[in-house]
């Protein structure tokens, strides 16, 4: 049982990190895309 909630929660961290990273990536790709629509 104590491996098992171990892993669980390994995989639950690394999706949390995950996720994370997703949504910074959609953040500077917005950042972009308004950045790009000032310019013109």
């Amino acid at each position: 049982m104590e491996l098992s909630q171990e892993n669980e929660f390994e995989v639950d961290e690394f999706s949390l990190n995950f996720s994370y990273e997703n949504e910074l990536c959609v953040l500077l790709d917005w950042i972009r895309l308004v950045v790009l629509m000032a310019k013109e």
